[in-house]
């Protein structure tokens, strides 16, 4: 498994094999991409570290890691949750679920997949 380090200019760095982040970064603030409260709902947006894509088995070169996350926690779409490769994806993302619950709409709204 390959880890992965989130620059301060929001870029995606791969440390090299057998390499660990630090510890302490799995709960800076800084992985933190969003966290925005509406009522009971928490939309959290942060920096996974390792590549949630399940990728198993293919070759580095060949796809994009799945890095960052966005989940709802609590209200009608608890545990609801979406995945993307790139900071700004992430940015994005964050925002148009945070415009959605604030419209009363469903999570996928703002989303064209």
């Amino acid at each position: 498994m390959n880890y992965y380090h989130l620059n301060e200019d929001k870029t995606v760095t791969r440390l090299p094999e057998g390499e660990y982040p630090k510890l302490g970064e799995f709960n800076e603030a800084a992985k933190h991409v969003g966290n925005t409260f509406i009522g009971e709902q928490r939309i959290s947006t942060v920096f996974l570290h390792f590549d949630h894509g399940l990728n198993f088995g293919s070759p580095l070169e060949s796809f994009t890691p799945v890095l960052f996350e966005s989940m709802i926690f609590g209200g009608e779409h608890d545990e609801y949750q979406r995945r993307y490769c790139t900071y700004d994806e992430a940015l994005e993302g964050h925002n148009n679920l945070v415009k959605a619950l604030e419209e009363e709409r469903h999570p996928d709204f703002y989303f064209n997949d």
